[in-house]
Order: structure tokens, then C-alpha cells, then sequence
């Protein structure tokens, strides 16, 4: 009996005889292949998940211009990764942003060198001198920790600083990050706002 090439299965003749157990055989041989390329592709992809140590937890594109922006958090389990990142992309008309988790108003804040004093935002984002900008905030708490602190990229006129602010709430337990704009022309409708968990 003839047979193919790669995994000879089958291939009868007229003047064949055609048995039962010739057909279990084949199934067999094509579930095991089926099998292998399944493993395959699974190994593959958590391969690639192993080495993305960046995962999306919320993705919300701006779907008109906006003033302000209320993501809700409280259904986010932010324990097992490392830090959270906080990315507001605006790419033209760029204003100051400012970030407030659970409408929060006073926050112990320094910059890198400098002294500690009461901030009113947990985190800052200016624009560059392109017009173009947004926000970069990491945040997390220590295990066991009864606070979240946030570390923010600002960019000034002259130097670019470090903002270091701490909030009394773990970040399990914000359950709202308030991100507004100070000026009227707000986030435009091409600004996106994501949440990403940094692997431990």
C-alpha cells in the first residue's frame, strides 16, 4: 500500500483492501502530529510572554478633546507585578497634566536632591518645546507597605528632574487615577492613556 511522504498515512489503490485498523493507525499518527505543533506554539508564546516584561492592564484612547480623564482602577490586581507604569502619549498641543489618585489633594513630594514638601498632584507632565508630551508615572508599593509612591519624569525649562511623591493608601486600594489638563485646550482626541504591569 502506498503512502505518504511525511507521516505515511494511507493511500489506497483500487486493488486494496481497506482495514479498520489502517484508519485507527492514521488518526493516531495525526493526533500526535496536531499534538507536537499545539506544544509547539504554546512553548512559543510563553516564551514570548516571558521576555515581554510589560504587560497592558487598560488601554483608553481619548475619543473627543478632553479636559480631564477618570480611570478606573479599583478592579486592577496591581500585586503581582513589580510596579505599575502610567503613559499619557499626546502628540501635538501639549498642555501641563497632572495626576490625582482618588481625587487625593495633598501628597509628600521631592525632587531627586532636593527637600520634601506638600505637593497637590502625585505627578506632573509638561510639554517639550516641540509642543509634543504627555506623562510617564511608575508606581508601586513595597509588600506589606501602607503607601503607593509615584515617580514621575518632569521636564522644566532648564533641567529635567525626578519627582518622588508618596500617598498614604497602597495602590491596591486607590481605586481612581484623575488625570486633568490645566489648560482649556485639554487632551486632544489622538492623546491615548495606558496602564501597563512591569513583571517581578
Amino acid at each position: 500500500m502506498n503512502q505518504t511522504n511525511n507521516y505515511q498515512l494511507c493511500q489506497w489503490d483500487p486493488e486494496d483492501f481497506i482495514f479498520r485498523t489502517d484508519f485507527n493507525a492514521d488518526n493516531a499518527k495525526i493526533d500526535a502530529a496536531l499534538q507536537t505543533q499545539a506544544d509547539a506554539l504554546k512553548a512559543e508564546e510563553d516564551a514570548r510572554t516571558a521576555a515581554d516584561m510589560r504587560v497592558r492592564l487598560l488601554n483608553v484612547p481619548t475619543g473627543a478633546p478632553v479636559r480631564a480623564v477618570t480611570l478606573d482602577v479599583q478592579d486592577i490586581d496591581f500585586s503581582p507585578y513589580l510596579w505599575a507604569e502610567l503613559v499619557v502619549d499626546i502628540p501635538k498641543n501639549a498642555c501641563e497634566l497632572y495626576l490625582q489618585p482618588d481625587g487625593a489633594g495633598t501628597f509628600r513630594a521631592c525632587q531627586l536632591g532636593g527637600e520634601v514638601y506638600d505637593s497637590y498632584a502625585a505627578a506632573f507632565g509638561i510639554p517639550d518645546g516641540s509642543g509634543m508630551g504627555g506623562m510617564r508615572v511608575k508606581m508601586w508599593s513595597y509588600p506589606g507597605s501602607d503607601r503607593t509612591h509615584f515617580l514621575s519624569a518632569r521636564m522644566g525649562e532648564e533641567e529635567f528632574t525626578v519627582l518622588h511623591t508618596i500617598h498614604l493608601k497602597p495602590i491596591n486600594e486607590i481605586k481612581k487615577l484623575n488625570i486633568w489638563a490645566s489648560e482649556e485646550i485639554g487632551m486632544p482626541i489622538d492623546t491615548y492613556i495606558r496602564i501597563y504591569g512591569v513583571k517581578r
